[in-house]
């Protein structure tokens, strides 16, 4: 089935392929991400409670 009912432009086909590009580098960059994130929880400040008084 098609989608367009023609065939992409050739700038189109590009903006597609630079797309998946930058998909591929997300899902690339995953893990690095995620450890990235962990370091950044086990490290956070900790907020100290209010007691209410301002």
């Amino acid at each position: 089935m098609r989608l367009l009912g023609r065939d992409l432009t050739v700038e189109e086909a590009r903006y597609v392929s630079e797309m998946v590009r930058r998909i591929a580098a997300i899902i690339a960059l995953g893990p690095a991400l995620d450890a990235n994130g962990e370091a950044v929880k086990a490290d956070a400040y900790v907020w100290p409670k209010s007691d209410g008084a301002e």
